[in-house]
């Protein structure tokens, strides 16, 4: 019996440490890179794993921890372009961290992807069409867990580290980043002969194709991935106009008009010309796999492409090198380690994994296996063992990272107005070839000049018809305000006397109010304007409605009661307006509750192709549902007044100051009810045909895990 026991015993204990023991598998899910050969290979995700364990080593909750790396695959019979596969990537993400029991744990993503949805002013299609609003709300808020300053995070670069962190919050951790450069082979192309390579031109590097040997069309570029076009453009921009991080900075926002000022036409024939001589129309439909095998068969042209593909690229043909882009202007591409806020894994232990596996040490090992580009600062050499000992080692990857003129391609589109940039990287690419081809400046330079300029709210977007309209509402308010003058003039009149002259201004007042509201939609700056115009609608609706139910139901009571002089005297203007102010103050403090109850936020309807129109937008069905029945009973009271005011109706004419007010109401309702839906519905119509038609209506079915 005794030995019974005992069994048992020692059972309990090899079942507790067994469980002790038991790895934890930690799933992260990537996106795959752009040529299939660059893909790492298991051998080359256990490498990774174990080196992680071997820098975990000494820390408990690390130790049992199990990395699993695994790409994101599409559906095969589905031929999407770059573009779109990273949209499909994003909507995947966003779809699959909602759900309670999400696979991954962790997701590398790009900086193209990483708050792309994000913006001041939201975009309604994104929203509308692929449910893409706040995709960050799912990642968990890394800087709960560590603060910003903290040693783990000194060894980043500053400017890659702020991408991955939005209003203060960090999201994302800097994992690895890449830029573009040009290969050539040094059997074919003498180099040696160009003096001061990097301080040439695009154009200038045109002049000495015919002595480098290199062929009619000297750059093979994958420009069918959208991502290349766009770097590809801005890098020739950039470098045309010389646009270096201070330039930018001091001309603020300046130097974006070149896209669309009197000045572009030069700029888009200039690319064209460049297109058609360096890299020949036919890119646009080559992949960058097909650009490679293109350029290592014919041997006598450059490639454009990573930093990052040298090694594996050596390894096909020792005879390549590279060398930097005209006058070092490049796009800057990063990739983010983003943590799921749904994981089941303690949050704590997260943070530890994410923060081992984006560590000085982690980078530089993947360096050395895979010549994956650490995310360092370089300007601490001098005071970073590490860093320096990785540029003791590397002189020319070093020495590229710290002169290099970088383009953060979000910055660049960036701006307090700007179009989320998912909607910049889906655009963009489709109107710059379809110039290259068509040559049609109009809608290209269009496309740019809507990525920031906003309809009546930045000084661009103000137009002949916007003026026209404020010209009218001049007009209109003149007029009112002239007739205010005049019934104040007639107070005394036996027919104003009877419905008031301070409530028949009031009217007017508040139909004033009415014509000058849109004025809210001209400089949406803020969010507290959309507050305030939320209650200004409420005041003129009451300064409209309040005072024509006070009128009619004087006139009703004075009328149809026998003792008339009694409720006049009762019902007289002083009592009537502290009636309204009392009415009206109540509305306000309705307002003002839900206001601090509900979210205010700022959409665009329409799209980059024709305008981005700026509303306010909130969501509050019960605020609408109070406010449209206070109204309904004030109609309702108005029609039963007039109906048994019997001839006092006919006397005043209570017919037509129905009428009157219908017609009021009626503008008011069309003014910010219909106009607001029918805006709404026109721009979702052409605005959805700007996104990839050819994604699934359901994204979670083209998602395979590997």
């Amino acid at each position: 019996m005794f030995c019974f026991i005992k069994f048992i015993y020692i059972f309990l204990i090899l079942v507790n440490f067994t469980k002790y023991i038991k790895n934890e598998v930690i799933n992260i899910l990537m996106q795959k890179p752009d040529m299939d050969w660059l893909q790492f290979t298991n051998e080359d995700f256990s490498l990774i794993n174990n080196y992680f364990k071997t820098l975990s080593a000494n820390d408990k909750e690390l130790q049992n921890i199990e990395i699993k790396f695994t790409y994101f695959n599409f559906a095969p019979n589905e031929k999407l372009r770059y573009r779109q596969q990273s949209l499909l990537y994003l909507i995947t993400i966003n779809e699959m961290l909602k759900t309670s029991n999400s696979t991954y744990d962790m997701m590398i993503m790009d900086d193209r992807l990483l708050f792309s949805d994000t913006s001041f002013t939201e975009s309604y299609v994104l929203e509308k069409d692929w449910n893409l609003r706040k995709v960050h709300h799912n990642y968990l808020k890394i800087s709960d867990y560590i603060n910003l300053n903290d040693t783990s995070l000194a060894h980043h670069n500053p400017n890659i580290l702020n991408e991955g962190i939005l209003r203060n919050d960090l999201y994302g951790l800097p994992y690895e980043l890449d830029f573009d450069v040009l290969y050539y082979f040094n059997s074919t192309i003498n180099l040696n002969s160009i003096p001061n390579l990097n301080e040439l031109s695009w154009d200038e590097l045109m002049v000495f194709k015919n002595s480098i040997g290199s062929s009619n069309f000297p750059i093979n570029a994958g420009l069918y991935d959208d991502d290349e076009l766009i770097n590809l453009f801005i890098e020739y921009v950039s470098e045309k106009y010389n646009l270096t991080e201070e330039k930018k900075k001091k001309s603020e926002t300046d130097f974006y008009e070149i896209f669309y000022n009197k000045n572009s036409k030069e700029l888009y024939e200039s690319f064209r010309n460049f297109i058609h001589d360096f890299t020949g129309f036919d890119s646009f439909n080559t992949k960058i796999s097909s650009a490679f095998d293109k350029f290592c068969n014919e041997k006598n042209s450059f490639f454009k492409g990573k930093a990052s593909y040298y090694t594996k690229i050596a390894l096909k043909n020792k005879d390549i090198s590279t060398f930097l882009l005209p006058k070092l202007f490049t796009v800057i591409n990063e990739k983010y380690l983003v943590i799921n806020k749904y994981s089941k894994v303690k949050k704590e232990i997260l943070v530890k994994i994410a923060l081992q596996l984006t560590s000085k040490k982690m980078q530089l090992f993947k360096y050395d296996k895979f010549y994956t580009i650490p995310t360092f600062d370089m300007k601490k050499i001098s005071l970073d063992k590490d860093i320096l000992s990785f540029c003791e080692k590397d002189k020319w990857l070093c020495s590229s990272l710290g002169k290099i003129n970088a383009i953060h391609i979000k910055q660049f589109f960036g701006g307090k107005f700007s179009a989320p940039f998912l909607l910049v990287r889906i655009n963009i690419p489709v109107y710059i070839e379809n110039y290259v081809r068509t040559n049609n400046i109009t809608d290209t330079a269009l496309i740019f000049k809507n990525i920031k300029e906003l309809y009546m709210t930045t000084p661009n977007g103000i137009d002949k018809n916007s003026i026209i309209l404020l010209i009218f509402m001049g007009i209109f308010t003149l007029l009112s305000l002239y007739i205010m003058l005049l019934v104040y003039e007639y107070r005394k009149n036996p027919y104003l006397k009877v419905i008031s002259p301070r409530f028949s201004n009031l009217i007017i007042l508040g139909f004033i109010m009415c014509i000058n509201s849109l004025l809210f939609n001209v400089q949406i700056h803020s969010v507290t304007k959309c507050k305030v115009q939320l209650i200004y609608e409420v005041i003129y609706n009451d300064f409209i409605i309040l005072p024509m139910l006070v009128i009619t139901f004087r006139i009703f009571f004075i009328y149809r009661n026998k003792s008339r002089i009694s409720f006049g005297k009762k019902l007289n203007n002083n009592r009537l307006s502290i009636f309204i102010a009392v009415v009206v103050l109540i509305t306000i403090i309705f307002c003002l509750i839900t206001i601090n109850k509900t979210e205010f936020r700022i959409i665009t309807l329409g799209d980059l192709r024709y305008v981005r129109f700026p509303i306010c937008y909130y969501k509050n069905e019960t605020f609408n549902l109070v406010i449209a029945s206070y109204y309904l009973i004030i109609v309702a009271c108005i029609i039963i007044l007039v109906c048994y005011s019997g001839k006092a109706a006919k006397l005043f004419r209570l017919n037509k100051f129905i009428v009157i007010f219908g017609v009021i109401v009626i503008i008011d309702l069309v003014m910010s009810k219909l106009l607001f839906r029918l805006t709404k519905i026109l721009f979702s119509l052409s605005s959805s045909s700007a996104l990839p038609s050819s994604l699934p209506s359901s994204p979670s079915s083209s998602y395979n895990s590997q």
